[in-house]
C-alpha cells in the first residue's frame, strides 16, 4: 500500500507558497512543486521545461503524489516489461550524501569514494533491504571512478574470502579502518550505534553493578587517582559497552596492509591491554575477554523504551554478524533512517518530525522490508517535509 495523499488545504497552501504570488497557470504551478520535489529527493535543480519535470507535472495534476515523486528516485522502463533503473542524480548526490558521513569518524559529507558507501549505495540500487547494512555478507568488488551508474557498482558475495563473520558494512575495510585501529574496538560499537541507531552509547547507563566484573581491565578504576569518577561515570557506561564489543574481538585492522584483520578464534591482543599504572592508582582489576560471546545489558526501564529491541533477537549472541543483527531489528533502527532520510531531504532537522509521523514512516519502511528508495519517497511526500525550509 502506497501513502496517497490527497490535495489538502496544507498542500494547496504550500503550491501558492512556491507561486510566491504571481500569476502562473496550474501547469507551471505542477511544474514548480516538481522541480522543488526532485530537488529535494534527488539534489539537483532542473529547470522547468526538462522532460522530467514535466512528467512529474502530469502525476501531480492528477493527484499521484506518491509517483510524481517516485520519479526522482526511479526511471521508468523504457519500454513495456522493460527494466526500471535508479536516476543517477540521485545516485549521485544524496544517495552518496546518505552514506558518505556514516563511513567516516569525521561524519563529513565530502568524503571520497570508499567501500562502505559503495556497499550503501549497489545495495540500495539492487533493492536489498537497508539491515543488509549491518548483518549482510556482500561488498562491491570495484570502486569505480566519476559518476556512478546503474552497473558500474557490482554487489559481489561473500564479503572477503574464508570470512563467517560478515557484517554488512560494520566489518567493511573503511569502517574497521576509521573504527578498530589504535583501540580496543569499543569504537566500532559507538559508531554503530550512532550511524544506525542514532544513539549515544552514553545514554546506556545502568546503575548498581549489573555487569561491572565484565568491564576489562584497561578501564581504570581510579581514572587520574579520582575513584568516584570510575563509580559515577565509567561504570555505568562500560558495564553495557565492554560486554558488547566482545562481538568484535577477533577483528583488527592492520594499518601497514590496510586490510582487515579476522582471527577465528584468537582474541586480539588490543582486546585486553592493560595502560600503565599511573601514581596513585590501583592495579587494574577486570575481566580477560576469551571468546566473541557478546551480552546486551542496555535492555531494561528506560533502555528498552530508548533501543527498542526486539524481543526474538535476545540478549546475546556471537561474533559480529550476531551483533548487527541486534542492531537492525531494533525499532530505533527503522526510525534512525527515518529522521536521516528527512534530514537530507527536507532540510530540517529530525526534532521537526512529530512522532507520530516517524512511528508511522519507520512502521511503513519495515513493511516495504527496509526499502531505502522507497523511504526517500515517502518522506518527501509528506506536508511536513514539502513545507518552506525552516
Amino acid at each position: 500500500m502506497k501513502l496517497l495523499l490527497p490535495l489538502n488545504p496544507h498542500f494547496i497552501l504550500l503550491v501558492g507558497i512556491l507561486l510566491t504570488g504571481e500569476a502562473f497557470s496550474e501547469t507551471v504551478a505542477s511544474r514548480r512543486l516538481a522541480q522543488r520535489l526532485y530537488s529535494h529527493i534527488a539534489g539537483v535543480k532542473l529547470p522547468l521545461q526538462d522532460a522530467r519535470i514535466s512528467l512529474m507535472a502530469g502525476h501531480l495534476e492528477a493527484n499521484r503524489l506518491y509517483e510524481a515523486a517516485k520519479r526522482a528516485v526511479i526511471v521508468p522502463a523504457a519500454t513495456p516489461g522493460g527494466v526500471e533503473l535508479t536516476n543517477e542524480d540521485f545516485i549521485n548526490v544524496n544517495l552518496f550524501q546518505f552514506f558518505a558521513p556514516k563511513s567516516v569518524r569525521s561524519e563529513s559529507p565530502d568524503t571520497p569514494m570508499n567501500d562502505f558507501i559503495a556497499m550503501g549505495i549497489a545495495n540500495t540500487i539492487a533493492d536489498q533491504p537497508y539491515t543488509e547494512m549491518v548483518e549482510g555478507d556482500f561488498t562491491v568488488s570495484t570502486l569505480p571512478s566519476g559518476r556512478l551508474t546503474n552497473t558500474n557498482l557490482t554487489i559481489s558475495r561473500p564479503q572477503r574470502p574464508s570470512f563467517p563473520d560478515a557484517a554488512g558494512a560494520l566489518t567493511s575495510q573503511q569502517f574497521l579502518s576509521e573504527h578498530a585501529i589504535n583501540g580496543t574496538n569499543r569504537r566500532i560499537v559507538q559508531y554503530a550505534f550512532r550511524n544506525f541507531l542514532c544513539r549515544d552509547i552514553s545514554q546506556m547507563r545502568l546503575s548498581g553493578a549489573v555487569a561491572e566484573s565484565l568491564i576489562t581491565k584497561d578501564v581504570s578504576r581510579a581514572p587520574g587517582g579520582d575513584a568516584p569518577k570510575f563509580m559515577s561515570e565509567c561504570r555505568t557506561c562500560h558495564q553495557v559497552l565492554d560486554p558488547l564489543r566482545k562481538a568484535f574481538a577477533f577483528h583488527d585492522f592492520d594499518a601497514a596492509t590496510n586490510r582487515p584483520v579476522y582471527s577465528p578464534g584468537v582474541v586480539r591482543a588490543k582486546i585486553n591491554r592493560v595502560p600503565a599504572v599511573m601514581a596513585g592508582e590501583p592495579q587494574p582489576l577486570g575481566s580477560v575477554v576469551a571468546d566473541s560471546n557478546w551480552m546486551n545489558f542496555a535492555t531494561g526501564g528506560s533502555n528498552q523504551t530508548y533501543f527498542q529491541w526486539d524481543a526474538s533477537i535476545g540478549v546475546t549472541g556471537s561474533g559480529a554478524k550476531d551483533f548487527g543483527r541486534l542492531i537492525a531489528h531494533a525499532g530505533a533502527f527503522s526510525r534512525c533512517a527515518v529522521d536521516q532520510v528527512w534530514e537530507l531531504v527536507c532540510k530540517k532537522k529530525a526534532n521537526h518530525i512529530p512522532p507520530v509521523l516517524r512511528d508511522r514512516l519507520a512502521d511503513r519502511f519495515v513493511v516495504d522490508n527496509h526499502n531505502l528508495k522507497k523511504l526517500f519517497i515517502e518522506v518527501a511526500i509528506q506536508p511536513e517535509c514539502l513545507g518552506e525550509p525552516s
